[in-house]
């Protein structure tokens, strides 16, 4: 990464801004995305603010949903479903991301799942606020400032799971099973074409594709 005027901003090959700065003796570190240098450097100033206020009168700096989530994600990179979570994040996060870790709640989470509950069922939210309350339990228990204390203060709240019918089984016909193998890599189309010929498990499947193509037999 390139150092900017600013001292803690930097932008990476790809043009993105990442604030690592450590003030009143408290690291702040974010990944903000393309802003410009003016917007990255708002954003510092907005944060050390929170710091000096905390510093001067007592008010505790809050952590925000996003710094929780960048760090988890830094935090489990060798994590099989990792692509999966930062799905959920991403989802998340003009949502929720800028809301202080206090504010998360089933209140602030209501929109997203109102506007969620319109196009997937009550199973895949679940899977996201399940991301959330993961989350916010690691934020409350686990991650510490440097003075000790918890980014989370309180305990987590509990978080409402909707509930709903589970979506009906979808079977694909002939021709769209044909055309959904013609878009896969040919392992995955191998690897898929036998599991539906066969009805094994998932983790039998991928074992398969482990010992590699001559595990499968030909089922074209």
């Amino acid at each position: 990464m390139a150092r900017t005027r600013t001292a803690g901003i930097q932008v990476e090959a790809d043009g993105s801004k990442v604030v690592d700065k450590r003030v009143f003796g408290v690291r702040i570190k974010c990944r903000l995305g393309k802003l410009g240098q003016d917007q990255a450097e708002a954003w510092l100033a907005q944060e050390t603010q929170k710091l000096r206020q905390a510093k001067l009168f007592g008010a505790r700096a809050q952590r925000t949903f996003r710094e929780a989530a960048i760090r988890y994600l830094e935090e489990h990179t060798e994590q099989a479903c990792i692509d999966e979570v930062a799905w959920h994040l991403k989802l998340l996060d003009p949502e929720i991301g800028k809301l202080s870790l206090p504010e998360v709640h089933d209140a602030t989470l209501a929109p997203f799942v109102r506007k969620r509950r319109e196009t997937v069922s009550a199973t895949t939210v679940r899977r996201t606020l399940e991301v959330v309350r993961r989350i916010l339990n690691l934020a409350a228990r686990k991650w510490r400032e440097d003075d000790g204390t918890p980014w989370l203060s309180t305990a987590p709240p509990l978080l409402s799971m909707p509930t709903g019918p589970a979506r009906k089984p979808y079977p694909l016909s002939w021709e769209e099973q044909t055309r959904l193998f013609a878009q896969l890599p040919q392992h995955l189309a191998r690897m898929a074409l036998f599991k539906v010929n066969t009805g094994l498990r998932e983790q039998e499947v991928v074992n398969r594709a482990g010992r590699g193509s001559s595990a499968y037999p030909n089922l074209g």
